[in-house]
C-alpha cells in the first residue's frame, strides 16, 4: 500500500522521461522565444504571448546576429519505428522549412560563436565548423560514451560545456578547463530526470559569468570566472529550471513540470527575484511524440 503514490507518481510523470526542451532566447527588441516541445511561443517587449511557430518539437533554439530565429521538429513515424526531423527558421520575411531528413540532427546550426562558428557535441569531442573550411576536433575531459550536455558561446568566442556536472571552458586557442565540478545535484522528488540530463541549459554573460539549469536540483546556478557557485534560483515541485537566457532585462528561466505538463518563463531581476512572464497549458498529447503531418 505504501508504494501505490510513489508508483502513481511515475506512471503519470512517464511522459517527462523523454526530457524537455531548453530552447529560450531574447532577440535585440526584448522579445523573449521559447519551446514547449508542442510549438514555439513569443513573449512580446511589453508582454503577452503568442505561438510564433506552431506544431514543432524542437529542443533547441538560436538566433543569429541577422535575427533570424532557428530551430527543428522531431518526430516518430510508428509505422516504420523511426525518428526523422527537419529544420527551420523564423525571419521577418516568414518561416521556411527545410527538407525532412531520417533520424536525428548530429550537426547543429543552433551553437555559433560571433564569427560563425558552428559547435556541437560528439561523444569526447567538441565539434567546431568554421563557415568555410574543415571540421576542427577539440578533446574534453568527458567518456567517449558521454550522454547529454548543452554547448554555450559567449561574445568574446569563449565556448562553455555542461558535461557530467562539470562546467568546462574552452578557450578561443583551444585550451579546455574545468571551471566547476559536482553541479548536478539532484532531489529523489526529480525521478523523471536521466543524470545526464541534471544539468540542462547554459548561458554565459559578459562578466565571464556562467548560469546553468540544474533540472535535476530544481534550481539555477551562477558560477563565477573564479568557480565560485551561487544558487540564484529555488523552484518548487513541480517546476524545475531547463532552458536559461541572459539578456539586459535580467535572467530568463524557462521550467518545465515534471509530468511534462505546463512549461513557464520566469525573469530574475538584478536584486534576485523572479517574476512569472509567461506559463503554457499543458499540451496534448505524448510528450515528444509527433505526427509525421505535423
Amino acid at each position: 500500500m505504501r508504494l501505490a503514490p510513489l508508483a502513481a507518481l511515475v506512471l503519470a510523470a512517464s511522459p517527462a522521461l523523454a526530457h524537455p526542451g531548453w530552447g529560450i532566447v531574447v532577440d535585440g527588441e526584448g522579445a523573449v522565444y521559447y519551446t514547449d516541445l508542442k510549438q514555439v511561443l513569443r513573449i512580446g517587449p511589453h508582454g503577452g504571448t503568442t505561438v510564433a511557430v506552431p506544431n514543432v518539437h524542437t529542443h533547441e533554439l538560436y538566433l543569429d546576429a541577422a535575427g533570424t530565429l532557428h530551430g527543428e521538429h522531431l518526430w516518430y513515424e510508428s509505422a516504420t519505428e523511426t525518428w526523422s526531423h527537419y529544420d527551420w527558421e523564423l525571419s521577418k520575411k516568414g518561416l521556411v522549412r527545410g527538407p525532412a531528413q531520417k533520424g536525428f540532427r548530429t550537426e547543429g546550426v543552433f551553437v555559433k560563436d560571433a564569427a560563425g562558428n558552428s559547435y556541437w557535441l560528439d561523444g569526447s569531442r567538441l565539434r567546431k565548423k568554421p563557415p568555410a573550411g574543415e571540421v576542427v576536433d577539440i578533446e574534453l575531459p568527458r567518456p567517449a560514451d558521454a550522454k547529454g550536455g548543452v554547448v554555450a558561446t559567449a561574445p568574446d568566442g569563449t565556448v562553455y560545456v555542461s558535461s557530467g556536472g562539470e562546467i568546462l571552458r574552452v578557450g578561443t586557442d583551444r585550451s579546455v578547463a574545468r571551471m566547476a565540478v559536482n553541479l548536478n545535484e539532484h532531489t529523489w522528488t526529480s525521478i523523471t530526470s536521466q543524470p545526464w540530463h541534471y544539468l540542462m541549459g547554459l548561458a554565459p554573460d559578459a562578466k565571464g559569468n556562467v548560469y546553468v539549469a540544474n533540472l535535476g536540483a530544481r534550481k539555477v546556478k551562477k558560477v563565477s570566472p573564479d568557480g565560485k557557485i551561487e544558487v540564484v534560483l529555488d523552484a518548487s515541485f513541480p517546476w524545475a529550471p531547463a532552458g536559461i537566457a541572459v539578456s539586459s532585462r535580467g535572467i530568463y528561466v524557462l521550467e518545465y513540470t515534471d509530468t511534462g505538463g505546463s512549461a513557464r518563463v520566469r525573469r530574475i531581476d538584478d536584486k534576485g527575484r523572479a517574476t512569472l512572464v509567461a506559463l503554457t497549458p499543458r499540451p496534448r498529447g505524448r510528450v515528444g511524440v509527433e505526427s509525421a503531418a505535423a
